[in-house]
């Protein structure tokens, strides 16, 4: 058997006639449902206008430290570009031409405090690396040695050390025949 739903009589303040009148309605929720934008109705920043924003942003903030009196920090260029910039456009000279390799060398400056930090944990003797293909020669050389070892036993050895009653029999018996 089902059960029956009740509605609410003590808080809400509506009359039992009225609950009665409305139980036959129906009764809009209060509650809007978000539902999820498809992938054609997402609109996203144009990359132009998103570098344009960012540039306007860092231009504000550096206004705001002007005017508070911070010191404004001295701007670097970025090590790393991720995308073309706005003067390569989407030209094919961004990709530099095969075999030409251009090397800038920068000297680098290390405080005394980060030296002595890098110092603390770098080993002043290393151990020597082995790599693999030491450690297969390594295995070889073994194995060589190895049986240079067994072969030179076998050539060099005359007789085994076998009683003598045991020896005699044997050469006892090639006469035999």
């Amino acid at each position: 058997m089902p059960k029956v739903k009740r509605s609410n009589v003590s808080g809400s303040g509506v009359s039992l006639a009225d609950q009665i009148l409305q139980g036959d309605t129906v009764r809009a929720s209060g509650r809007v449902k978000n539902r999820a934008r498809t992938l054609e109705e997402q609109e996203y920043v144009d990359e132009k206008l998103s570098r344009r924003i960012l540039q306007q942003a860092r231009i504000q903030q550096d206004e705001l430290q002007t005017e508070l009196g911070l010191a404004a920090e001295p701007k670097r260029q970025p090590a790393t570009r991720l995308g073309a910039s706005a003067e390569d456009g989407d030209s094919d000279e961004e990709w530099p031409a095969l075999g030409h390799h251009v090397e800038e060398s920068r000297e680098v400056d290390v405080d005394p405090e980060d030296e002595l930090a890098i110092e603390m944990f770098m080993n002043k003797n290393p151990p020597l690396r082995r790599t693999l293909a030491d450690i297969i020669m390594e295995k070889i050389t073994e194995k060589q040695t190895e049986v240079g070892t067994v072969m030179s036993e076998v050539s060099g050895r005359a007789d085994p050390q076998l009683d003598p009653r045991v020896v005699q029999v044997y050469r006892g018996v090639s006469k035999v025949r």
